[in-house]
Formats: C-alpha cells, structure tokens, sequence
C-alpha cells in the first residue's frame, strides 16, 4: 500500500488547481471500452493495460489521493489546509496498479493521471510552473520527497510533455516516479509512473507510450 499512497503523497504537490464541477468529474475518469482499454472521453485519452494490472475505480482513487495527501502534509497545519483544498479541487482521471491477486507477487508499480484546471491563469502557465511549485512544496513536506534537477520532453502520440523524476522515501522504501505533464486547453494533465524495479519502469514506459491522444485542435 505504500507504495500507492507514495504515489498520491507527491502528486498532490501539484496545487496550481482551480475548482472543476461534479459533471467533469465524472466523465474524466476513464471507463473500460473493451478488453483492457481505457478510456477518458472528457480527456480525449485512451490507455491500454497489461491483463495482470486492475484500474482502481473513482471511489478508490480519490481515497488513495486522501491519504496521500495526509501523509505529506504531516503535523504541519498549513500544508494540510493545502492538501485538503487540492483534494477538494482535483480531478482524477485514472489510478491503475500491477495486481498482486493477478501476478502472486507484490505490487511493484502503478500508473496515476490528474488534471487541474488552470483557466484563471495566462496561457504561459504550464508544465514547469507545476513542477517548480512541486519542487517548493516538496521542502516543507512530512514526506521525504526529491525531484531531480533536470526537465526533459517526452513525446506521447506526437504531444510534447515535460518530465522530471522524483524519489519517495517512506518507511525506508524507496519509490521512484516519474511525473509527465503537458498543457491541453485550461486544463493540466499530469502522468505518474511509479516503480520500485526496472523491470515494471520498463513496463510502465511501454503503457505510456502507448497511450492515444485525440488533442488535435
């Protein structure tokens, strides 16, 4: 479980978000089209996954993102009003995991995407505003968070997203995630990949590469 909640424990480092309305929460997070296809008609996004990975319902994820968001905020009252006003704002579009029930072993990674609606904000607000807000929570967070010094682009279906690695470190496990976010119209999409092995960072990689984006304009 530590693992997942690692997860969601960062991600919720991602405070640039504004309110999104209960229809939209609803109609982002992504539905099963058939087989282990997924998608995200709001978002215009479809994943596929591995047989042996189970997507979380809505219900779940936003619980994972809760506690989360109070293992980072710890005792410290100021950061907790931050990550509840997050919660309360933020819009779940997947959480899926590598299922022990399914492979026998322990879990060893997962795949998260949110979105945060930026409207309010100038058109130049993007990728590396989020990811240096991130960085400057991240010092005054319970959680033992670090987010590498270097920003590259990844393409995703043609689309450019930028991305940093981190590491969590929670009860003496190290997790390391790798955060993808890209602009597309108001909105914020952050991908999150977390993995405690090279081989399911290898697996990962290949989900996300695999990913359709119907972002044209």
């Amino acid at each position: 479980m530590k693992s997942i909640t690692g997860a969601f424990a960062t991600l919720a480092l991602t405070a640039l978000m504004m309110p999104l309305t209960g229809a939209q929460a609803q109609t982002a997070y992504v539905a099963p089209t058939g087989g282990n296809v997924y998608a995200s008609d709001f978002f215009d996004m479809t994943v596929t996954l591995p047989s042996n990975w189970t997507l979380s319902s809505k219900a779940e994820a936003d619980n994972i993102m809760s506690v989360g968001g109070e293992e980072l905020a710890g005792d410290n009252a100021e950061l907790k009003e931050m990550t509840d006003l997050v919660r309360q704002k933020s819009l779940t579009i997947m959480f899926a995991f590598e299922d022990p029930a399914k492979t026998g072993k322990n879990s060893t990674g997962n795949l998260s995407m949110v979105a945060e609606n930026v409207s309010e904000y100038p058109a130049s607000l993007g990728p590396e505003d989020a990811i240096a807000n991130m960085r400057a929570l991240a010092d005054v967070s319970a959680t033992d968070v670090t987010y590498g010094d270097m920003i590259t682009t990844r393409l995703i279906d043609g689309q450019p997203f930028s991305s940093v690695e981190s590491t969590v470190v929670m009860e003496g496990v190290e997790i390391n995630q790798i955060y993808l976010i890209a602009r597309k119209g108001d909105h914020l999409i952050t991908i999150i990949q977390t993995h405690l092995s090279e081989e399911t960072k290898f697996l990962l990689d290949g989900i996300i590469s695999n990913i359709k984006l119907d972002w044209t304009p």
